[in-house]
């Protein structure tokens, strides 16, 4: 693990942006002053020098396990908006550590200094040493919270987006695991869409309710394209098929199952499939 991140270093994969280096040397900073005047906070009830350390400390250990997992994955994991939980390489398990260990730390934190301030409201603003602003602290918490709920909405996003890709993925599967769809495709790979959060197309369930019947019986009624537009093969009497409501264009039931599974409309005319 350690290796694949010193290996991403030499190649140039870390972009630590100057923000990154701001808030590094004020958390250092402020954290040297702190030390400096421990003594001074004999006076507060509350032992505010101990919180504002470790939140510190966890705010710098949200940034580098940022930074780790972004030197740990590969060019193509980086370039992805979100990031694959599925995956179990380094850059899984420091995003693992950042999410389910260091922000519910850092909220519990956050939490427990409110808790303080709305028993002890008084004593707080009057105990601070010199060079140690009472605004000032108020100021981080808001910022502590405003930086847990960015992070919270974005875990909840990622795990939503995780979720249907495993419903998306399951779903093409069992569709292109058919015996027809062997024959005709052999192994179709499952390439998710990263673009967005939600498939386009339809679900295994409104798939299967989609009418199917068997080309002899719909070539005996009315005279339909002799080939399917997917695959380009001439219909067979035995070949099962789907028959799409409202535009009524016929195709190979594997054919259209996997399509459908990525699109929810018609090859051919694109109406919308209800």
């Amino acid at each position: 693990m350690l290796q694949q991140v010193w290996c991403n270093i030499a190649r140039g994969h870390v972009q630590v942006s100057c923000h990154d280096v701001i808030l590094a040397f004020s958390l250092v900073h402020s954290r040297l002053d702190i030390v400096r005047k421990w003594d001074a906070f004999s006076q507060c009830s509350k032992p505010l020098h101990v919180w504002l350390l470790v939140s510190y400390a966890a705010m710098l250990a949200f940034r580098a396990a940022h930074q780790a997992g972004q030197c740990s994955s590969t060019t193509d994991s980086i370039d992805l908006g979100l990031p694959h939980l599925r995956r179990r390489d380094a850059s899984w398990f420091f995003t693992r550590v950042t999410w389910f260990l260091i922000l519910p730390f850092f909220a519990a934190w956050t939490l427990l200094r409110t808790s303080w301030s709305l028993s002890n409201l008084d004593a707080t603003l009057t105990c601070l040493p010199a060079g140690i602003h009472s605004w000032f602290i108020f100021f981080w918490q808001v910022l502590c919270y405003v930086w847990i709920a960015t992070y919270s909405v974005f875990v909840s996003v990622t795990c939503q987006y995780e979720k249907s890709l495993d419903a998306m993925e399951k779903d093409h599967h069992r569709v292109a695991e058919t015996e027809d769809a062997l024959r005709r495709w052999g192994q179709v790979p499952f390439l998710p869409d990263c673009a967005c959060l939600k498939s386009q197309g339809l679900s295994r369930c409104e798939i299967q309710s989609l009418p199917r019947v068997f080309f002899s019986a719909v070539a005996g009624k009315s005279r339909p394209r002799q080939d399917c537009a997917i695959c380009l093969m001439e219909f067979q009497p035995q070949d099962l098929c789907r028959q799409l409501p409202g535009c009524g264009h016929l195709f190979h039931e594997s054919c259209i199952d996997l399509w459908l599974l990525r699109r929810g409309d018609c090859p051919l005319c694109k109406n919308r499939i209800q």
